[in-house]
């Protein structure tokens, strides 16, 4: 009776040893947080001025931020739209009135176990096509004293997202990839990839028309003006007429002196 136990005994110990031994070499990573970083500036633009990290997948909360960035965490951003297709509103753009747009990279959280290694990480975006995308470098490991929690960030890709585009509502889409012994881990929505849309609006101006500012060319500026929705209070220089009926244009003080209208 005494040997079967022991029988029994052994024969449990060496199964769980086994059991341990495989579960501890089973390897694993994936990722847990990802946000692309930008700064819009005008008086349409949303965070004007403020160079933000926007966060879609949030899982690493304040995590998600690189070391010793001055950037700003938009924790909501997942929120912004819905949970099947979230769509962040960065705002209405006039590149000709010296409002930007630009993308400075952004950050990716991956975790990493039992053998396994994260290896590179980037992220990919397009408005239209998708273009090569931008490299994340290494920034932090073992973040907050846990082991395998890796941080990978870019704050310095300064892409201009208006260059080139016309008049229209746009969607950036993104997003982001890390190379691992386990294979590709991807943070892309589902495949739905990440959104967010914004608007460009670009205006004539009085100061590029012909100096001479003649009636023709004033009533082509204020109706070209008018179908872009441009008036006086939001950037475009407004005309007076004058009260003996004429058409032209008031002139300051300065453009009595050769200069142009103040825009």
């Amino acid at each position: 009776m005494r040997l079967n136990i022991k029988i029994i005994i052994a024969l449990s110990i060496l199964v769980g040893c086994a059991c341990g031994s495989a579960y501890a070499q089973a390897a694993y990573a994936g990722p847990f947080g990802f946000g692309i970083e930008l700064k819009g500036t005008g008086a349409n633009a949303s965070n004007s001025g403020i160079t933000t990290l926007y966060a879609f997948d949030n899982g690493g909360t304040t995590r998600l931020l690189p070391s010793g960035s001055l950037a700003a965490l938009d924790q909501t951003s997942w929120a912004n739209g819905s949970a099947a297709s979230p769509a962040l509103k960065l705002g209405a753009f006039n590149p000709g009135a010296g409002d930007t747009l630009t993308l400075f990279g952004g950050s990716m959280l991956t975790y990493q176990g039992g053998g396994a290694t994260v290896t590179a990480s980037h992220f990919n975006y397009a408005i239209g096509g998708f273009v090569p995308g931008i490299r994340l470098l290494l920034d932090e490991t073992n973040i907050n004293g846990t082991v395998g929690d890796t941080r990978w960030s870019c704050e310095s890709a300064g892409v201009n997202l208006l260059a080139g585009l016309t008049n229209g509502t746009y969607v950036l889409q993104c997003y982001g990839c890390a190379g691992s012994s386990v294979g590709n881990l991807y943070e892309n929505n589902g495949g739905g990839n990440f959104k967010a849309t914004f608007t460009v609006i670009s205006t004539p101006r009085l100061a590029d028309l012909r100096p001479d500012y003649s009636g023709t060319n004033l009533a082509t500026a204020i109706i070209s003006a008018a179908a872009n929705g441009i008036t006086a209070t939001n950037g475009f220089s407004q005309a007076a007429i004058l009260p003996n009926g004429s058409s032209e244009p008031y002139k300051s003080a300065s453009s009595e002196h050769g200069s142009s209208p103040v825009n």
